[in-house]
């Protein structure tokens, strides 16, 4: 699963990475909480995060816009929430399979964080980023989520297997998402929209080893105090040495 992620970028930058109009006001619950505007370098499950979303204008326009949400998608149904939805299985999970076909996201960060088991009892967190040397200048990671509406709407990360750089940490990782694919993963309402049959093919497509290894990513080894959510600070995203143990 996925359980911590990082949101470092200014906020003005990720409005123009996702083409949001800077005109447009933010939505009143980003504007009281202000720290969803600030850099986070720990964000947890149950936590309030930024998604994108999109709009459908009257002229049939999309566009993209920012909100707010809590992580861990709650069905009307259920009284626990859902932080991670399996790519092979959101379709026909009575959790997941409504929201995949109308209520898709983008969930944006910068890194994100798996544990990596180095002995009964030992595990030793790790930090993805994209590659600085194949990345776009401050390239944002888009993760691939489904969300629930609600008095405060709720979403979960969709993951699958990971590309060869994640496996050697982890046996799932996000599903990511190119720029050039926002468009057909974000709409849901529009008219030319994809039919529920097409969306599991993207899904699938986006999960798959062809797209999972085109996300160029590094990892490296970071501090446990990632390890608890009340940290969050620059140097939860700063490499540090590992301590050798007898199983190394």
């Amino acid at each position: 699963m996925c359980g911590r992620y990082s949101l470092t970028e200014g906020f003005f930058h990720i409005k123009t990475f996702y083409g949001i109009d800077l005109q447009d006001p933010d939505p009143s619950f980003i504007s009281e909480h202000s720290e969803l505007r600030k850099p986070r370098y720990n964000i947890a499950p149950t936590q309030l995060a930024l998604a994108v979303t999109q709009l459908s204008k009257l002229d049939n326009e999309p566009s993209q816009t920012l909100t707010a949400m809590k992580w861990g998608l709650q069905p009307h149904w259920s009284d626990r929430g859902f932080f991670n939805a399996r790519s092979e299985t959101a379709a026909s999970k009575p959790a997941f399979r409504d929201a995949l076909k109308f209520r898709r996201c983008l969930i944006p960060a910068t890194h994100y964080f798996e544990w990596k088991s180095l002995a009964p009892k030992k595990k030793q967190p790790y930090c993805f980023q994209y590659d600085p040397n194949f990345a776009e200048d401050h390239q944002l990671m888009s993760f691939a989520a489904l969300h629930e509406p609600g008095d405060l709407s709720t979403f979960s990360l969709l993951t699958c297997e990971p590309n060869e750089v994640a496996r050697s940490i982890h046996d799932r990782m996000p599903v990511l998402v190119h720029p050039s694919q926002f468009n057909e993963w974000l709409d849901c309402s529009s008219p030319s929209r994809l039919k529920p049959p097409q969306v599991v093919d993207l899904l699938h497509f986006l999960a798959s080893r062809e797209n999972t290894e085109s996300h160029r990513l590094i990892s490296f080894p970071v501090s446990t105090r990632i390890n608890t959510a009340k940290f969050d600070d620059a140097e939860l995203i700063k490499p540090v040495e590992v301590e050798r143990t007898l199983f190394d």
